[in-house]
Protein backbone atom coordinates (compact mmCIF):
# COMPACT_ATOMS: atom_id res chain seq x y z
CA UNK A 1 0.00 0.00 0.00
CA UNK A 2 1.42 3.28 -1.02
CA UNK A 3 1.19 6.54 0.67
CA UNK A 4 1.81 9.91 -1.42
CA UNK A 5 2.04 12.89 -0.09
CA UNK A 6 2.36 16.27 -2.05
CA UNK A 7 2.37 19.87 -0.95
CA UNK A 8 0.26 20.83 -3.84
CA UNK A 9 -1.64 19.14 -6.56
CA UNK A 10 -4.06 20.17 -9.06
CA UNK A 11 -6.39 17.28 -7.77
CA UNK A 12 -5.57 14.74 -5.74
CA UNK A 13 -8.66 13.18 -7.85
CA UNK A 14 -7.09 14.03 -10.67
CA UNK A 15 -3.24 12.55 -9.44
CA UNK A 16 -4.59 9.23 -8.76
CA UNK A 17 -6.00 9.02 -12.06
CA UNK A 18 -2.46 9.78 -14.29
CA UNK A 19 -1.00 7.38 -11.26
CA UNK A 20 -3.18 4.43 -12.65
CA UNK A 21 -3.19 5.44 -16.19
CA UNK A 22 1.10 5.48 -16.01
CA UNK A 23 0.44 1.73 -13.67
CA UNK A 24 2.35 3.60 -10.71
CA UNK A 25 -0.24 2.02 -8.85
CA UNK A 26 -2.30 -1.23 -9.17
CA UNK A 27 -4.09 -1.99 -5.74
CA UNK A 28 -4.55 0.30 -3.10
CA UNK A 29 -3.34 3.54 -2.54
CA UNK A 30 -3.62 7.11 -0.96
CA UNK A 31 -2.66 10.56 -2.39
CA UNK A 32 -2.46 13.33 -0.36
CA UNK A 33 -2.09 17.22 -0.59
CA UNK A 34 -1.70 19.88 1.76
CA UNK A 35 -3.25 22.40 -0.91
CA UNK A 36 -5.46 21.99 -4.31
CA UNK A 37 -5.26 24.65 -6.86
CA UNK A 38 -8.13 23.04 -8.67
CA UNK A 39 -10.32 21.62 -6.43
CA UNK A 40 -13.86 20.04 -7.39
CA UNK A 41 -16.98 18.72 -5.28
CA UNK A 42 -20.00 17.11 -7.10
CA UNK A 43 -20.86 17.84 -10.74
CA UNK A 44 -17.64 19.82 -11.24
CA UNK A 45 -18.24 22.38 -8.89
CA UNK A 46 -15.29 23.96 -7.66
CA UNK A 47 -13.82 22.92 -3.64
CA UNK A 48 -11.56 25.51 -2.51
CA UNK A 49 -8.45 23.75 -0.64
CA UNK A 50 -6.16 26.19 0.80
CA UNK A 51 -3.26 24.98 2.68
CA UNK A 52 -3.50 23.35 6.06
CA UNK A 53 -7.71 23.68 6.21
CA UNK A 54 -8.58 20.15 5.36
CA UNK A 55 -7.71 17.24 4.99
CA UNK A 56 -7.68 16.61 0.93
CA UNK A 57 -7.70 12.85 0.23
CA UNK A 58 -7.79 10.47 -2.22
CA UNK A 59 -8.24 6.80 -1.99
CA UNK A 60 -7.44 4.77 -4.63
CA UNK A 61 -8.62 1.06 -5.03
CA UNK A 62 -8.40 -1.29 -7.65
CA UNK A 63 -10.33 -4.33 -7.90
CA UNK A 64 -10.71 -7.25 -10.79
CA UNK A 65 -13.94 -6.39 -11.90
CA UNK A 66 -14.37 -9.85 -13.49
CA UNK A 67 -14.82 -11.59 -10.46
CA UNK A 68 -16.20 -8.85 -8.39
CA UNK A 69 -12.83 -8.94 -5.52
CA UNK A 70 -13.82 -8.00 -3.23
CA UNK A 71 -17.12 -6.42 -4.53
CA UNK A 72 -18.51 -5.41 -7.73
CA UNK A 73 -17.80 -0.96 -8.66
CA UNK A 74 -20.87 0.12 -8.30
CA UNK A 75 -21.41 -1.19 -5.21
CA UNK A 76 -18.24 -0.06 -3.60
CA UNK A 77 -18.75 3.63 -4.58
CA UNK A 78 -21.66 3.70 -2.41
CA UNK A 79 -20.26 1.94 0.25
CA UNK A 80 -17.38 3.91 0.29
CA UNK A 81 -19.22 7.00 0.55
CA UNK A 82 -21.55 6.33 3.19
CA UNK A 83 -18.10 4.84 5.30
CA UNK A 84 -16.29 7.79 4.22
CA UNK A 85 -19.12 9.99 5.52
CA UNK A 86 -19.62 8.05 9.07
CA UNK A 87 -15.88 7.88 9.49
CA UNK A 88 -16.04 11.66 9.13
CA UNK A 89 -18.46 12.47 11.55
CA UNK A 90 -17.67 10.23 13.90
CA UNK A 91 -13.67 11.40 13.82
CA UNK A 92 -14.91 14.84 14.02
CA UNK A 93 -17.45 14.38 17.07
CA UNK A 94 -14.72 12.39 19.31
CA UNK A 95 -11.62 14.47 18.46
CA UNK A 96 -13.06 17.99 18.24
CA UNK A 97 -16.02 16.81 20.41
CA UNK A 98 -18.42 18.92 18.52
CA UNK A 99 -22.06 17.14 16.72
CA UNK A 100 -21.37 16.82 13.60
CA UNK A 101 -23.96 15.18 10.76
CA UNK A 102 -23.97 13.99 7.47
CA UNK A 103 -26.71 15.71 4.67
CA UNK A 104 -27.46 12.67 2.25
CA UNK A 105 -25.21 11.47 1.18
CA UNK A 106 -21.84 13.02 1.30
CA UNK A 107 -21.88 16.50 2.94
CA UNK A 108 -20.36 16.69 6.71
CA UNK A 109 -22.25 19.80 8.46
CA UNK A 110 -22.06 21.44 11.54
CA UNK A 111 -24.61 24.20 12.76
CA UNK A 112 -26.37 24.08 9.48
CA UNK A 113 -22.80 24.75 8.18
CA UNK A 114 -21.10 22.61 5.64
CA UNK A 115 -17.40 21.71 6.94
CA UNK A 116 -16.98 19.14 4.07
CA UNK A 117 -17.97 16.68 0.97
CA UNK A 118 -17.02 13.30 0.41
CA UNK A 119 -16.09 12.89 -3.58
CA UNK A 120 -16.31 9.22 -5.19
CA UNK A 121 -15.57 8.94 -8.42
CA UNK A 122 -15.60 4.76 -9.96
CA UNK A 123 -14.15 4.10 -14.04
CA UNK A 124 -14.62 0.40 -15.54
CA UNK A 125 -12.08 -0.37 -17.28
CA UNK A 126 -11.22 -3.78 -19.27
CA UNK A 127 -7.74 -4.14 -19.26
CA UNK A 128 -7.92 -7.61 -21.51
CA UNK A 129 -7.62 -10.28 -18.83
Amino acid sequence: MNCLYYKELDSTQDEAKRLIQAGKITDIAYVVANSQTNGRGTRGRKWSSPAGSGIYLSIIHISDVKTGKPRPYIELTTLYTQACGIACVETINEVYKIQCSIKPINDIYYKDKKLGGILIESRLQDKGY
